[in-house]
């Protein structure tokens, strides 16, 4: 067995003449103790917060413990807009916003992200984000979200934000009126605008009265040096975070509600709001 092993010493050799013969033989250390004073600001930093998390509420456990991993992975300073405004780049700086609010290990609901990648000209109606019980049918959504990414054109980015909120106010109500054998009557949806989040609920309440109310907007965190103000809005998070686990308890659904349902109109001036894209 003993032709297998080089030894420590012979490895360490070979190791070092690979990183000299691609260019990088040390010269990427850090220098002097930078590193050791990153570790002592940074670790017990997110240490006290996850002792200070242990005995909350599992929601606010998860809150907590994301914004240990915005410590971790946030620039020191916001990126330059132009390189952040890309719908995928936008969900990587929203996901740990978004992460405790809708995965909930007890209620077993999942976040997906989907057609995120590929940038479209005309306004969709499909939602950039489902969330979903792992129990149920897979297009069982109880919730959605959408990405609208900022420009700079002022009377573009009103008009696609504004056609964004349209679409994920009319996918809501038909999720209800497509899964009322299910008794989902509340659907928690969002927008992201640049950096902001904003949560919105559409419940059925009454005969044909689905009512649409918004429940929180949240700044999400460019860098480290949003962290601070980020924190202080952690009510935000939790408040919608609650509300959404609310609507995901068949407990507290009314099987009357089944007959509250009505079709969505057809009109030419509906139909005209169903039409999106600028001619």
């Amino acid at each position: 067995m003993n032709e297998y092993y080089f030894g420590y010493k012979t490895l360490c050799t070979v190791q070092q003449y690979i990183k000299s013969k691609i260019g990088i033989d040390d010269k990427y250390a850090f220098k002097g103790s930078a590193q050791t004073e990153a570790i002592q600001v940074v670790e017990p930093a997110a240490r006290q917060i996850i002792n200070l998390a242990v005995d909350l509420p599992e929601d606010e456990y998860l809150i907590m413990s994301e914004l240990v991993s915005m410590i971790n992975y946030l620039p020191r300073r916001p990126a330059s807009p132009d390189k952040v405004q890309h719908k995928l780049c936008l969900t990587d700086y929203a996901n740990p916003v978004l992460r405790p609010i809708f995965e909930h290990v007890n209620a077993k609901t999942k976040l997906k992200w989907l057609n995120t990648e590929s940038p479209q000209k005309k306004v969709s109606l499909e939602p950039n984000a489902v969330v979903y019980p792992l129990s149920a049918h897979p297009r069982c959504y109880l919730g959605i979200g959408k990405v609208t990414p900022i420009t700079g054109d002022e009377e573009e980015d009103r008009f696609k934000a504004s056609a964004d909120l349209i679409s994920l106010a009319i996918s809501s109500k038909a999720i209800i009126d497509d899964y009322l054998q299910t008794y989902v009557h509340d659907v928690v949806f969002f927008q992201i605008v640049g950096f902001k989040i904003t949560f919105y609920i559409m419940s059925l309440l009454h005969e044909g009265m689905y009512v649409m109310t918004d429940i929180a907007e949240i700044e999400v965190p460019q860098s480290i040096e949003d962290l601070v103000s980020f924190a202080t809005n952690l009510q935000a998070s939790l408040t919608v975070s609650r509300i959404f686990k609310a609507c995901c308890n068949n407990e507290n659904k009314d099987a009357a509600r089944k007959g509250y349902f009505r079709p969505t109109l057809s009109t030419p001036k509906f139909d005209q709001l169903l039409n999106l894209n600028k001619v």
